[in-house]
This record gives C-alpha cells, structure tokens and sequence, in this order.
C-alpha cells in the first residue's frame, strides 16, 4: 500500500483531504508537522507550502498578471479566487506573474473548484499602468 505523507498545521492537513483528525484519517494516511517538507508527499499539501514560500524578486519588469476568477452561476459576476495560507486563517489571492506561478498555483485553484462546486476562470492581464509610486 501506498502511504501519503500530509503536512498538518493546527490539527489539519494542509490539503484539507479530510475534516477528520489525524486519528480518524483512512489508512495509508499519514501526517508529519508542515515544517518538514522534506517529508511530505502529498502533492497537495506541497503546493500550500510552496505557495506560502517568500521569494526573491525574479522578474525585470512585470508585464502580465494572471489570476484564478470564480465566476458566480446566477449573473455571471466574477471575484479572485483565494486559498487560506493556514486553515482558519489569512487567504492569499491566485494571482500570479510569469507562468512558473500560474502552473504552480492550478492544482490549488483546481481544488478549490472541486471543493466549492464552482466555475473557475484563469484570466491574463496584459495592461500595464503605473498609478504610484510608494516609498
């Protein structure tokens, strides 16, 4: 059998495969703490983290954005999709500048339009105008 190593943060795999705890999770499913990523093998999981990971700037100028859009079923309406950077917590925006981003951020956003049952859209912005500088 195949075991699948999540990353738990407060008591929840990153992945959200389960609302259960760890105790109740269905076999072949493990969990190690979500700072030992060299552990993880849950692709899910690793997404979160790699999502949440800060980076140095790699882009000389940027000149597209692309970012996940849900789109409401009754009107239409559009709304940024987000994914929680921890269960409970703060959500981050699928928005992403260059393409590595965008193909890293698809399985989440994929996720979540499983989850939720909705329609999601990946959009690419190619104006760019400056409005302000601050420093």
């Amino acid at each position: 059998m195949t075991v699948v190593v999540h990353a738990l943060n407060m008591g929840r795999a990153l992945c959200n495969f389960s609302r259960k705890v760890p105790d109740q999770w269905p076999e072949g499913h493990r969990w190690v703490p979500a700072d030992r990523i060299e552990l993880v093998t849950c692709q899910d999981c690793l997404d979160v983290i790699r999502l949440h990971r800060p980076s140095k700037n790699h882009i000389p100028r940027i000149e597209a954005l692309w970012a996940f859009l849900s789109v409401d079923p009754k009107d239409g309406n559009e709304g940024v999709i987000a994914a929680p950077l921890q269960i409970g917590m703060v959500s981050l925006p699928l928005i992403g500048s260059d393409e590595q981003r965008v193909k890293s951020l698809l399985p989440i956003a994929r996720q979540i339009a499983k989850h939720q049952g909705i329609r999601v859209r990946l959009v690419k912005f190619t104006t760019r105008e400056e409005i302000e500088v601050i420093e």
